[in-house]
């Protein structure tokens, strides 16, 4: 916990809490099917341009993602929060 990390990992579902502000997204990994290693960010949009506004063009895909891995904000034991567009990219 604390550090900076490059993760990498294959999604296979993303989750939008559409009736929250800011409105989270959560992404699970292949690599992590209990769900203990998440990403999410409270800014959606970064994502959209990429994955198109429902995400679904994620699902599937190989994504890489660099930031300090925390557990207080995601789902999961360890957490990646995305905040950037440039913390990430699909690979």
């Amino acid at each position: 916990m604390g550090k900076t990390v490059v993760f990498q990992g294959t999604v296979v579902r993303v989750d939008r809490k559409r009736d929250s502000h800011p409105e989270w997204t959560t992404i699970y990994f292949k690599e992590s099917p209990d769900g203990a290693v998440t990403l999410c960010t409270p800014s959606p949009s970064i994502f959209t341009a990429v994955a198109g506004s429902d995400f679904s063009r994620m699902v599937g895909k190989k994504i890489e993602v660099a930031g300090v891995v925390e557990h207080r904000y995601c789902p999961g034991k360890a957490s990646i929060r995305v905040l950037e567009s440039r913390q990430w990219r699909i690979q």
